[in-house]
């Protein structure tokens, strides 16, 4: 599974308040930087990326902090989705 490591303090990924945004299938894992989230999805205020007529989508997505990349015990994320 592609996973996605947050390594500077910013999450994976951030998706604005755009219509139809879909992201599946990814594993997203804390990083040695803190984050406050390893997803954002939509802006501030808002409660999903998108409109009602065309909402963004997540499906298949993981989160985690620890894994396969060392000393566990200095990853670190706020949130995760």
């Amino acid at each position: 599974m592609a996973t996605l490591i947050s390594k500077t303090g910013k999450a994976c990924i951030e998706v604005g308040n755009v219509d139809g945004v879909r992201i599946a299938g990814i594993l997203l894992q804390a990083g040695y930087v803190k984050t406050p989230a390893l997803l954002q999805f939509g802006v501030n205020g808002s409660k999903f990326a998108g409109n009602s007529q065309n909402p963004g989508v997540i499906s298949d997505v993981f989160a985690r902090v620890g894994g396969t990349n060392g000393n566990h015990g200095n990853l670190t994320a706020t949130n995760m989705v």
